[in-house]
C-alpha cells in the first residue's frame, strides 16, 4: 500500500508541475490586423488573456505595446488617440502569476505615411531673364 501511495503522490505532483508550467492564452480582439486609422483617431484596444490556474487575466497582467511608441496601455480594453503616424506592430502580452507569458500581435497603420504635404510660397513678382 505504501508503494502505491508514493506512485500516486508522484503522479499528482507531476500533474501539478505540468499545470503550473502552462503559459496563458492571449487574443487581440481589436484593432484588426491590417487596419488603417486616421492620425489622432480614437482607437479601441481590446483583448483577452486567461490562464489555467489564474483564470481570466486583467489589469497589469495584460500589457499592450507598440513597436513605434513603446508601452501604450494595460488591461482588457482602453482607448488611445495619440499614436504616432506610421506602421505599428501592436503586441498584447499576457503574464500569469508564475511569470510565464504569451503574446499576440497585429499590425496597424496610423495616418498615411506615404503621403507628404509640401507647401511652397510662390513669388509672382519673379522676373525671368
Amino acid at each position: 500500500m505504501r508503494k502505491k501511495w508514493y506512485v500516486r503522490y508522484g503522479m499528482v505532483f507531476a500533474a501539478l508541475l505540468l499545470l503550473a508550467g502552462c503559459k496563458p492564452t492571449v487574443k487581440i480582439i481589436s484593432p484588426l490586423n491590417g487596419s488603417t486609422h486616421d492620425f489622432n483617431e480614437a482607437i479601441t484596444f481590446s483583448g483577452t488573456g486567461s490562464d489555467f490556474n489564474d483564470g481570466d487575466l486583467t489589469g497589469t497582467a495584460l500589457v499592450w505595446t507598440s513597436s513605434r511608441d513603446g508601452q501604450i496601455g494595460t488591461g482588457e480594453t482602453f482607448v488611445k488617440s495619440d499614436l504616432s503616424a506610421g506602421v505599428h506592430t501592436i503586441t498584447l502580452t499576457a503574464t500569469n502569476s508564475h511569470g510565464q507569458s504569451r503574446s499576440a500581435k497585429v499590425t496597424i497603420t496610423v495616418g498615411n505615411p506615404s503621403i507628404v504635404e509640401i507647401t511652397e510660397d510662390i513669388n509672382t513678382d519673379t522676373t525671368w531673364k
